[in-house]
């Protein structure tokens, strides 16, 4: 779960990246020697950032750090086209991928600036998303207590119960007849005792 919001969180950015070269205005258009001179300016000024580069004479592949578990790399072959990178076990996963009209060096530059606070928004996000995790698993327990207490005396009603975004699922079935109810984090005591 915590890798998903990870993904998610940089694709996000990433298609902000994407689209922030779009609309830039008085952007540059590149071709296979001006992406190579952006690639090598770029290199040689940001070591921090882990740059390496290849260069075959059919194209051209770039990639540079933005955290421990992600990778943005270039490619031109005609055009450019980014990918975001997750690691994933030893490897690295594509995760996005963008084509960019303009030279995309200076969004790119921004984005790695702000890596610091992307990853303190990060850790946030995960933070939160724990907690609300373990209030799930919290009511889900309290709602199966309720449901075994509430049927008791009814053996022949099978209950199931599954976990929704805002709430929870349940499914009641007993000879011939099924109900299905969603259950509130915030009534769910008031709700299974109005069941009928």
């Amino acid at each position: 779960m915590q890798e998903d919001i990870e993904s998610n969180f940089w694709k996000e950015h990433f298609t902000h990246l994407q689209h922030k070269n779009m609309v830039r205005i008085d952007a540059q258009r590149l071709d296979y020697n001006g992406f190579l001179h952006a690639v090598e300016q770029f290199s040689h000024k940001y070591k921090e950032y882990n740059p390496s580069y290849e260069n075959n004479g059919s194209y051209i592949a770039w990639e540079a750090t933005v955290t421990n578990t992600i990778k943005i790399r270039l490619f031109y072959q005609y055009q450019i086209k980014g990918s975001l990178l997750q690691q994933q076990g030893n490897d690295f996963v594509k995760i996005a991928d963008a084509k960019f009209p303009y030279n995309p060096f200076p969004e790119i530059l921004e984005f790695l600036k702000r890596k610091n606070q992307y990853e303190t928004e990060l850790r946030a996000q995960q933070k939160c998303n724990l907690q609300n995790n373990m209030k799930i698993k919290i009511a889900g327990e309290f709602i199966k207590a309720f449901l075994s207490k509430h049927f008791v005396n009814e053996p022949t009603v099978i209950w199931t119960l599954e976990p929704e975004e805002k709430g929870f699922s349940l499914s009641l079935n007993s000879k011939g007849w099924e109900r299905k109810y969603h259950l509130d984090f915030e009534n769910f005591v008031s709700q299974i005792e109005n069941l009928n």
